[in-house]
């Protein structure tokens, strides 16, 4: 992605005329002419300096870093434009390398996507917390610190530690419909951790956690369910699976 492409996204998705972008901008002590913009974003102009990008990026809400690296990039000599682009394949041949037989095909798909729209500077920020992976001597799963826990609140009806009921086959064979879940109330969690969330008003879903990019991807054991994803402030995680316990079938 050029420079040029990602400043016109980040102009699209603000919504702003290119007046009120140079209007903010003035705001940020960086004074803009709306025509200097707009020759910016259709790639007549070169990517200016780095307080100017970032002033641009903040106005219409977009990530400064990205947009600033992405400046620099364009302006880089061809040998680190080739640098980076390799940096960026080895590292998702690394990530898939990882996630094989780890992450449902579906959610692995998706990952793909979402790469191939990233910029190298992206790919290198999200992928190398992902692969700094340990396993969980309790039960060898994988899982990742990550760049640190997600906090979020409880309903005030909810005690810390409540027993529920597994809703639905989606996490068989480890855990069948009906089981009883203890749920445990904690202030973070970690990649491979199985989570009850709650999206809107819609029922809890019980799945796998995993952090991926800029979204949450709540992954199902059962084959027949699909993966689905949010961003962090569209669920509520409402605690981690401590332990199950269901009643064996009589002979």
């Amino acid at each position: 992605m050029s420079y040029a492409r990602m400043l016109k996204d980040m102009i699209d998705k603000s919504n702003l005329t290119l007046r009120e972008i140079a209007d903010r901008c003035r705001s940020r002590g960086v004074p803009l002419d709306p025509s200097y913009i707009s020759k910016v974003q259709s790639g007549r102009q070169a990517p200016p300096s780095e307080e100017i990008s970032r002033a641009l990026a903040q106005a219409c809400g977009g990530d400064a870093d990205d947009l600033v690296f992405e400046g620099y990039t364009d302006r880089a000599p061809q040998v680190i434009k080739d640098f980076l682009a390799s940096m960026a394949g080895l590292l998702k041949v690394a990530f898939e390398a990882m996630a094989q037989g780890n992450v449902p095909e579906e959610a692995l798909a998706l990952a793909r996507k979402q790469m191939s729209e990233m910029t190298p500077y992206r790919i290198l920020k999200s992928i190398i917390p992902i692969l700094k992976l340990e396993r969980d001597p309790s039960d060898g799963s994988l899982c990742s610190p990550g760049p640190g826990p997600m906090r979020f609140s409880y309903p005030d009806t909810q005690p810390p530690d409540i027993v529920l009921p597994m809703p639905d086959d989606s996490m068989e064979p480890l855990i069948p419909k009906g089981a009883a879940l203890r749920l445990q109330a904690v202030p973070d969690y970690r990649d491979g951790d199985i989570v009850i969330a709650k999206h809107g008003t819609d029922d809890y879903t019980v799945r796998r956690y995993l952090s991926m990019a800029d979204q949450i991807a709540l992954l199902p054991m059962n084959p027949n369910f699909k993966p689905v994803c949010y961003t962090p402030g569209e669920i509520v995680i409402a605690g981690r699976v401590k332990s199950v316990s269901h009643e064996l079938p009589r002979s």
